[in-house]
């Protein structure tokens, strides 16, 4: 029999270890001494040591371990493991390649001050108005005329929020004239009976925030198709646009100085 620190230097695992494998209830000592609590090994269990290192470095947790440290493996959880591994390494070669994209364009004006970010953006319950064939210079004012007529008459969910702007077809590649779906989103308790529409899901946005407001908007879209292109993504459908107001914070009045955020439904190439 060997005494734990003994035992711990043939296995070369820590005492440490070896008593949180006993608290785990994954290898309990050979015997414990009742007068003193010393803890004593055999020499058979640096076999079962070695088979538990050995499946801690293929990347099994302790407490998978404790329910499988069997003579014979079956292979399914190897072929699992495999897998996991394989979709690690193919997240971080993603993040790789992210990292080395964006230092090969770290001295592009555009991508200092633009910074893009995937997400998930929920569905949204919002009061909305349609407006056709506006001229792309007016689209301020008639957000800002569409917030203060919601704010005035209904509860509105995010109070620094103006409105969201949803294009019906593909006008915002137009220079000129949109169509355009302004929608804000009501309160869940105060809704009444005004007339709302469901703002889907959009699964996987690119997301980039414009914090100086309506005039830069086009330069964000030029940054984000340069974005889309390195990072191989293509336009899944036509972007949204959420204007927040930041004169509370930016101590101005004008509408120009909003913070926008373009999020824009992408899929993998």
């Amino acid at each position: 029999m060997l005494r734990i620190g003994d035992f711990s230097r043939l296995c070369g695992v820590s005492v440490r270890s070896l008593k949180h494998y006993e608290a785990l209830g994954l290898l309990y000592p050979a015997h414990v001494d009742s007068s003193n609590g010393y803890r004593y090994y055999s020499s058979l269990q640096l076999i079962s040591v070695s088979k538990i290192r050995m499946l801690q470095d293929m990347g099994f947790k302790l407490k998978w371990i404790r329910e499988n440290l069997q003579d014979y493996l079956p292979e399914a959880p190897l072929d699992e493991q495999v897998a996991n591994i394989d979709r690690q390494i193919a997240h971080l070669q993603e993040q790789r390649r992210r990292i080395l994209t964006y230092k090969n364009i770290m001295d592009s004006s555009l991508h200092q001050q633009y910074h893009a970010v995937l997400k998930r953006i929920p569905a949204r319950v919002c009061v909305y108005r349609d407006v056709r064939d506006i001229p792309k210079e007016r689209l301020p004012e008639e957000i800002k005329s569409f917030a203060e007529n919601v704010r005035g008459q209904m509860p509105v969910r995010e109070r620094d929020e103006l409105c969201t702007v949803a294009f019906l077809d593909n006008s915002y590649l137009d220079h000129q004239h949109m169509n355009v779906r302004l929608l804000c989103e009501l309160s869940s308790e105060r809704r009444g009976t005004a007339e709302t529409v469901t703002l889907p899901q959009i699964r996987q946005a690119a997301s980039v925030m414009v914090r100086r407001g309506y005039p830069y908007v086009s330069e964000a879209y030029m940054f984000l198709y340069q974005w889309l292109e390195q990072n191989g993504f293509r336009q899944a459908a036509p972007p949204v646009e959420r204007y927040w107001d930041a004169r509370q914070y930016s101590h101005t009045d004008e509408y120009a100085e909003v913070i926008v955020e373009i999020q824009w439904p992408v899929e993998k190439e």
